[in-house]
């Protein structure tokens, strides 16, 4: 059996989902001849977590690091396709949206076309050969777009509520196929979508569980282990300071809301729609994230203690919880 395991937790649309695995799949094996594992998005509700392959970094790093190492013109190639890309997703997002279901199709392939250059951007430190300059130009491309997926599904989505009025949020649930051919399915449809999907090998299903799906697929999932005398947490340090308060979980941005002044925000990540919580919240604690992450960089604006990727908070912990967070040492203690 193939081992996974849940890597993220999102929640986007499943055009957004397609772009993803369009770009770690075909795109990736356009460009370098080579593909990384197939990925298992599970979606209740619209909150998408990520099942990836166990080995995936390693593989991802491998192809990737072999076609730079091989052609001392692909990187440098690559991060000026990058910055362009950028560009005019830049503009999109500044503006929200686009007009049609063709300039959907178009976004599609352009996200997906720039996911491609920002994962060999995450590589480029990580390979000798490399020049500094190149991998300062890749890490200041990398900065501008950390919150890449959820501007780009957001544009997406308004200009899908334009298109289709009637649908209200169910248009968080049509394929770009369907777009594409113009076959928007029935209401019938999109709600079964709502309730539950699988997207996997870029079909859908949603007649299963995940774990009976990934059995036929001979994958295995590996849950993180939660021990059942849990006392403590530990994750990474992103703003130091010491406070003790309510736990909050928000596992959907329709959640944001019920952050009440001086709780502590704990969730999967955060993103810009998160800002309001982040306002009211005295501290800060993700079960994902590094240094550059949204989390983060809102944390050390605002001075807010800020513990990330500490993989099971948000399952660990319940809303209510008194826990002590010292972000100085990492630590989350329940009390």
């Amino acid at each position: 059996m193939t081992i996974y395991k849940q890597v993220y937790t999102r929640e986007n649309c499943l055009i957004a989902v397609q772009v993803w695995e369009e770009h770690q799949i075909h795109l990736l094996k356009q460009k370098l001849g080579e593909s990384a594992p197939l990925t298992i998005f599970d979606v209740y509700g619209g909150v998408v977590k990520v099942y990836y392959h166990e080995d995936i970094w390693d593989v991802w790093g491998n192809i990737i690091a072999n076609k730079v190492n091989s052609d001392p013109d692909f990187a440098p190639a690559e991060m000026k396709d990058l910055g362009e890309r950028i560009d005019q997703l830049e503009k999109i997002w500044h503006r929200g949206e686009v007009d049609t279901a063709e300039d959907i199709v178009k976004l599609f392939d352009l996200a997906a076309w720039t996911w491609v250059g920002v994962s060999i951007s995450y590589c480029l430190p990580e390979i000798k050969s490399v020049s500094k300059e190149m991998q300062d130009l890749g890490m200041q491309l990398r900065n501008r777009t950390l919150d890449f997926l959820e501007f780009t599904d957001n544009a997406i989505k308004k200009t899908l509520r334009k298109l289709y009025p009637e649908l209200g949020d169910l248009i968080k649930y049509i394929a770009i196929e369907e777009l594409r051919e113009g076959t928007i399915p029935s209401k019938e449809v999109l709600e079964d979508r709502e309730k539950h999907y699988i997207y996997y090998d870029f079909k859908l299903y949603t007649s299963r569980d995940v774990y009976e799906f990934a059995q036929e697929q001979s994958i295995e999932i590996k849950e993180e282990e939660i021990p059942a005398d849990l006392k403590e947490l530990k994750g990474q340090t992103a703003m130091g300071g010491k406070v003790t308060g309510p736990v909050r979980i928000l596992h959907k941005k329709s959640e944001i809301p019920d952050l009440q002044d001086g709780e502590i925000l704990v969730t999967h990540m955060t993103t810009p729609d998160y800002l309001p919580a982040m306002n009211k919240a005295i501290a800060f604690v993700t079960d994902e994230g590094g240094v550059t992450c949204h989390a983060a960089i809102v944390a050390r604006e605002m001075g807010k203690p800020c513990v990330i990727g500490t993989k099971i908070a948000s399952k660990a912990l319940k809303t209510g919880d008194m826990i002590e967070v010292d972000a100085d040492t990492g630590i989350i203690k329940i009390l």
